[in-house]
């Protein structure tokens, strides 16, 4: 689900969604991932080029997109 920001928490929490991914701007990706959370989402994967502080109780994984793609050129036909 994509939500407006001023949307986030409660959307989550209506729905009772429990894993989200983060993929926007590194400015913005802390105030997504509290939102989130607030909402009730316990696993999070984050896109965003920074590491994130989020409760003990709530799990992250850091995926660097560009990596990913570089690694994936090597299944690429020329």
């Amino acid at each position: 689900m994509i939500q407006r920001p001023d949307r986030i928490t409660e959307e989550i929490a209506r729905l009772g969604i429990k894993l989200g991914i983060i993929a926007v701007p590194a400015a913005a990706a802390q105030i997504v991932a509290d939102q989130m959370v607030a909402g009730g989402v316990q696993a999070l994967l984050n896109y965003a080029p920074v590491v994130l502080k989020v409760p003990a109780n709530v799990t992250i994984r850091e995926i660097d997109p560009v990596s990913a793609m570089q690694s994936m050129t090597y299944y690429l036909e020329d």
